[in-house]
């Protein structure tokens, strides 16, 4: 099982209406750290919540060349750091 699939398997378990409503790569492959942004700047506690559980850091600004999702609040973009544990 790849490490986004483990990712949204780990994130739903604790989030019942959390919705995935997209999977890619990001545009640049080598984040050193896990990143929870909140894009709407609504959902800090959640972004919060999911970042503990990938061991992320939380932004309110999606990192330079990557794209903002349509009828998005909250964008997961998994690092190198990230493992599935």
């Amino acid at each position: 099982m790849g490490l986004t699939k483990i990712a949204e398997q780990k994130l739903k378990a604790v989030s019942k209406n959390l919705d995935i409503v997209i999977k890619e790569n990001a545009k640049k492959s080598e984040y050193a750290k896990s990143l929870v942004i909140d894009i709407s700047g609504k959902n800090s506690d959640a972004a919060s919540q999911l970042a503990g559980l990938i061991k992320g850091n939380v932004l309110t600004t999606v990192p330079d060349g990557e794209k903002t999702p349509d009828n998005t609040d909250v964008l997961v973009i998994l690092g190198v750091d990230y493992t599935g544990k």
